[in-house]
């Protein structure tokens, strides 16, 4: 009778050293796929959203009107990580990309280009004297969808603009603001950037 009772507190206190066991490997295994999706949680900017900002630092890039009258832009590029946290993997990074386009006749002006997030391009009109923008959009490249306020803002596939096609086309509208150089309109496409605007007190100007 000893000798059963024996066996069976071993049998027992064996199957609770593998129960234990499991739930150690359980847990090394939840953990472990965590760690290896944390691993993996910065967003990087990737190629087909680089080409949404396709300027070069100091490129400059010139604007014409209908008169011949000319505004010039001189491209500043910058990368940076902006932080962001998880419940679950804590603090990480997301990878940006900050085009500025800087007029040489009012330095108190720019345009401001964020491609982050893996997917997001954002666009800001920027008068720099009032601290004030005129213009914001922000959209997902991928869903191809406006994530701002886009009740009269267009995407199209593809739009003719001064006698020329262009693939993937953003049509933006700006709000009325004190400066020459307040957007009233922006036409931005892939690949190329910025092609065309206009201006509340001048008209169109187009990418030269």
């Amino acid at each position: 009778m000893q000798s059963y009772l024996k066996n069976n507190l071993l049998l027992k206190l064996f199957q609770l050293k593998i129960q234990h066991l499991l739930r150690l490997l359980f847990l090394g295994m939840v953990l472990g796929l965590i760690q290896g999706c944390c691993e993996q949680v910065d967003l990087k900017i990737n190629a087909p959203l680089k080409t949404w900002a396709p300027y070069k630092q100091h490129q400059v890039v010139d604007f014409v009107n209908a008169n011949e009258e000319v505004i010039t832009f001189v491209a500043a590029t910058q990368h940076y990580n902006q932080k962001a946290t998880d419940k679950v993997c804590g603090t990480y990074n997301i990878e940006t990309l900050a085009v500025t386009l800087q007029t040489l006749s009012d330095p108190d002006f720019k345009i401001s280009i964020l491609l982050s997030h893996q997917v997001l391009l954002s666009i800001s009109a920027i008068n720099t004297q009032y601290n004030s923008r005129n213009l914001y959009i922000k959209f997902n490249t991928l869903s191809e969808q406006y994530v701002s306020d886009s009740w009269r803002d267009i995407y199209t596939t593809e739009t003719a603009v001064n006698g020329q096609n262009y693939q993937q086309v953003l049509h933006a509208y700006g709000d009325n603001m004190p400066g020459d150089l307040a957007l009233a309109d922006i036409i931005y496409t892939k690949d190329k950037g910025l092609i065309a605007f206009k201006t509340f007190a001048g008209g169109w100007y187009f990418l030269k």
